[in-house]
């Protein structure tokens, strides 16, 4: 009596385990994409948590009244060493800029701190923090 599998049983055997890859596949997908946005939060509560030790440092500058919003420079960050350069960004690895280079209408070239993270004071213990890019609105900041 011969012991072993035919080539059709190890075929359909085969075929089972790629019908199973290829159903979980958009699971598996999903999960390291919710992932990501995870580490993206991260990254905001990381800055915010710098700029709460900044506000701390200037108290006088920058005190928590309620419903008061400021705009803090990263580069004010890395100056007081409450950051340290390269800041990437966790949910895409690319590198947030902390300055950004600008060009004068006479042909020369500055950098500027553009990048900023907004905190809108709540309450005197709830602070909210959103990102502001190099292209974003900082009007409500103070």
């Amino acid at each position: 009596m011969k012991r072993g599998f035919t080539l059709i049983e190890v075929l359909a055997i085969i075929g089972l385990i790629a019908l199973i890859g290829l159903l979980s596949l958009p699971l598996i997908i999903n999960q390291v994409n919710n992932k990501r946005e995870e580490l993206s939060d991260l990254t905001i509560k990381m800055l915010g948590s710098a700029a709460e030790l900044y506000m701390d440092k200037f108290e006088t500058t920058y005190p928590r009244t309620p419903n008061e919003t400021y705009c803090i420079t990263l580069k004010s960050l890395v100056d007081e060493g409450f950051l340290s350069e390269p800041i990437k960004d966790l949910k895409t690895n690319k590198e947030i800029k902390v300055l950004t280079k600008v060009s004068s209408p006479d042909g020369g070239v500055s950098y500027e701190a553009k990048t900023k993270i907004k905190v809108k004071v709540k309450n005197s213990v709830d602070l909210e923090y959103t990102f502001i890019g190099e292209n974003d609105d900082d009007s409500d900041c103070r």
